[in-house]
């Protein structure tokens, strides 16, 4: 009988730690319960992100591209992989015309085309130039031009962006109507083109310990928000009014803004699930 309890005992302990494991971000009970809002989770495999910019929106076939070290026959390089983040489906991994290694991305307005920023600037291309232009569906270099000491521009090369009175960080949202920066009070807020606060949408805004996603259609801006205590978590706005439409622990730690799903119904987080493992996470809001 004394037996029996203990096996009893070490059973029910079993499985309430297995269902408080499931229960965790991603994890099976909780994307089966629909807890966390986070839908798929699929490791990455033979890959380094880059910080803050790292993935493409995924486009109308679902596919989209991430940029980084990609492992090869001769160890990392810089390269980016096209995949299907729903399914892992993978379409192709491609390397990139850069020689040491970037550090930035920046991608077009139409999803198509990405500058890529030398690490070591004017030292990772064949000329002097400080960036690369590629196209993300496979890598191919389309041209390389030269920035002057904007190594990390805000916005596409070409593709504009709000002057004075705004600060540099600042980014158009609601089909160029408005625009989303940080103010003198190191507050995160929208504003209208004349620089009056439409509302308020962080009290405290710390740039290096934020990332700012500005939605395809321009109608939606998420931050992706450090913490050495909880975690990395996320919010999503409204651009329109302001709004907090979303907010989510992604259950784990990351320097990568969020990217779009096509639709804007979710959004895509690479997390730093420990040491070792980074998993690409789906959350819908």
């Amino acid at each position: 009988m004394i037996a029996a309890a203990v096996v009893g005992v070490a059973v029910l302990a079993g499985l309430g730690w297995m269902i408080w494991w499931s229960l965790g971000t991603c994890r099976p009970l909780d994307r089966l319960l629909g807890l966390s809002g986070c839908t798929h989770n699929l490791e990455l495999i033979d890959f380094t992100p880059l910080t803050h910019t790292t993935m493409t929106p995924t486009q109308v076939d679902g596919m989209a591209s991430l940029f980084g070290q990609v492992r090869t026959a001769d160890g990392y390089r810089p390269g980016l992989i096209r995949l299907d983040p729903m399914t892992g489906r993978e379409e192709g991994r491609y390397p990139l015309a850069i020689q040491n290694g970037f550090t930035s991305v920046v991608l077009s307005s139409d999803g198509k085309r990405a500058a890529i920023g030398c690490s070591q600037r004017r030292n990772c291309l064949e000329n002097d130039d400080s960036h690369a232009v590629i196209e993300v569906a496979n890598g191919r270099l389309i041209e390389t031009i030269d920035l002057g000491l904007d190594v990390y521009p805000r916005t596409f090369p070409g593709e504009p962006a709000p002057g004075a009175p705004f600060n540099y960080n600042a980014q158009f949202v609601d089909n160029g109507q408005k625009v989303v920066t940080a103010d003198e009070e190191r507050r995160l807020v929208l504003q209208d083109l004349a620089g009056n606060d439409v509302a308020v949408l962080e009290s405290r805004y710390t740039p290096m310990d934020n990332w700012l996603t500005v939605s395809p259609s321009s109608r939606y801006v998420a931050m992706l928000q450090r913490s050495d205590r909880s975690g990395a978590s996320v919010k999503i706005w409204d651009s329109g009014n302001g709004v907090l439409v979303g907010a989510f622990q992604i259950g784990g730690d990351s320097r990568i803004g969020v990217a779009w799903a096509h639709d804007e119904t979710a959004v895509f987080a690479v997390v730093n699930s420990d040491r070792q493992r980074r998993h690409l996470r789906r959350f819908a809001f």
